[in-house]
């Protein structure tokens, strides 16, 4: 496999140990388990009962991977709720297997000399309804893109703004009631979740789209996190999102309340069923604003 592999202190199983285990990555177990696959988080916990987007190889690719509830990933099966994933165990679509862009840069993704910034979060869930009316999900070019970051593809090929992914050090479940729960855990904790990414050239920008899902009426937590570590005085803001009946959930105003010397405008949203075929009305929107 491409992957480079892991291990946890106590899983119930046999496994190989590493004599270094420097980040979260792939192991292998022992005998007779020596052809079967688990993540190991590198802080005493690992993959299990869940899915996972997970980069091994560091490529900026993430594939998708299903784990049983004794940490095993699946590998060539349909997965108990329904899925294929192949040989490798990652997650296919009439063959074809499903990816995500990492967010591991520090450096936007430039397409050329722009002053606009488009950074977005994005968390594509891997159960639900069909990936092209999904509710976290677009199909694209035979790969899967979180909602928001369609969108936030979308405004980049319609400004040649930079590409910026938020991204955050800790996982998060990929399955919807998981997902949610965590969410409201973390709201009611007014948590700061830790990010992995971060803007080395900021001054750089002088208009930034800033996109995100609704999550219980709100930003995800990682939001805050974003707000807490740039200021963007002077600098235009201009808010998107993708929700699941709530709107833009007066996010826009917390954002002009969390970055006071910034000019945030009003933005745009879309109900998280309709992103896949909403592009040219988000187009047209990004054309309205005069930007270039």
């Amino acid at each position: 496999m491409k992957k480079q592999f892991i291990i946890p202190a106590a899983m119930g199983m046999a496994m190989v140990m590493a004599t270094t285990a420097m980040a979260a990555t792939w192991r292998t177990g022992a005998a007779p388990n020596e052809n079967r696959w688990w993540f190991d988080d590198d802080d005493g916990t690992y993959a299990v009962n869940e899915w996972r987007w997970l980069d091994g190889n560091g490529d900026g690719v993430a594939e998708c991977y299903a784990f049983d509830s004794d940490g095993w990933m699946y590998a060539d099966t349909t997965t108990p709720d329904g899925y294929q994933v192949n040989g490798d165990g990652a997650w296919v679509v009439n063959g074809v297997v499903q990816t995500q862009q990492t967010g591991v840069q520090n450096t936007p993704q430039s397409q050329g000399d722009s002053r606009i910034l488009i950074a977005y979060y994005t968390l594509p869930e891997t159960d639900g309804t069909d990936t092209d009316a999904g509710a976290s999900r677009v199909a694209v070019g035979g790969g899967v893109q979180g909602n928001v970051e369609y969108m936030a593809n979308t405004i980049a090929q319609a400004t040649g703004g930079d590409l910026f992914q938020i991204d955050t050090v800790q996982n998060y479940p990929t399955l919807h009631e998981p997902l949610v729960d965590q969410a409201e855990r973390e709201q009611d904790r007014n948590a700061r979740p830790e990010l992995s990414t971060h803007i080395d050239n900021l001054e750089d920008y002088d208009v930034i789209f800033v996109g995100y899902p609704i999550w219980w009426s709100e930003m995800p937590m990682a939001m805050y996190s974003f707000f807490d570590e740039y200021d963007f005085s002077g600098k235009t803001i201009i808010p998107f999102s993708s929700h699941g009946g709530s709107g833009f959930s007066g996010t826009p105003s917390e954002i002009r309340r969390l970055e006071s010397g910034a000019n945030v405008l009003d933005g745009y949203t879309v109900s998280r069923g309709s992103v896949a075929g909403d592009s040219s009305n988000l187009r047209n929107w990004v054309n309205s604003l005069n930007l270039q």
